[in-house]
C-alpha cells in the first residue's frame, strides 16, 4: 500500500493570511488547503482527509471529526477550546492543542491602560470636557 500523503487544512482565521501554516505544510511536505468555515457542513468538507487541522472559530463537532484520522492533530487558534468536540476527539484518538498563552500581552497592555485611567482619573476629566463643550 502506496503511503498517503500528509494534509494541512486551515479551516478559519482572523490573520492577515496564513503563509506561515502553507509554508510549515511545505516544509513537510504536505498538501495544504485554507478556508473560512462558518458551519458544521463548511468544517466537514474541508477538513475530510486532513492530518493536521487550524481551527480558530469553525465548530468542530463529532462529525467534522468522523473526517480525521486517528492520530490526527487539531490546532486551535487561542486559548480555549470551546468550539471543539474534545471527548469526541478524544474517542478517534485526536489530539487537541491550543496556545495558552495567546494575548497574554495585549491583555497585561490593557490591564495597565485601565489601571492609569483609573489613577489619573482620565474618565472624571473626561466627562467635565465633555459637558463644557457639548
Amino acid at each position: 500500500m502506496a503511503n498517503r500523503m500528509t494534509t494541512v487544512v486551515v479551516t478559519d482565521h482572523i490573520f492577515e493570511g496564513v503563509s506561515r501554516e502553507q509554508a510549515f505544510a511545505e516544509r513537510i511536505g504536505a498538501k495544504f488547503r485554507s478556508a473560512q468555515c462558518t458551519t458544521e457542513e463548511e468544517a466537514i468538507r474541508v477538513v475530510t482527509g486532513a492530518d493536521i487541522a487550524f481551527v480558530n472559530f469553525a465548530p468542530i463537532t463529532a462529525a467534522v471529526l468522523e473526517g480525521m484520522s486517528p492520530g490526527s492533530v487539531i490546532i486551535r487558534y487561542g486559548v480555549g477550546w470551546d468550539n471543539v468536540d474534545v471527548a469526541a476527539a478524544d474517542a478517534r484518538g485526536i489530539s487537541v492543542c491550543n496556545v495558552p498563552d495567546y494575548g497574554t500581552t495585549t491583555v497585561a497592555d490593557h490591564a495597565v491602560s485601565l489601571a492609569l485611567t483609573l489613577l489619573r482619573k482620565l474618565n472624571a476629566f473626561n466627562r467635565v470636557i465633555s459637558q463644557a463643550h457639548g
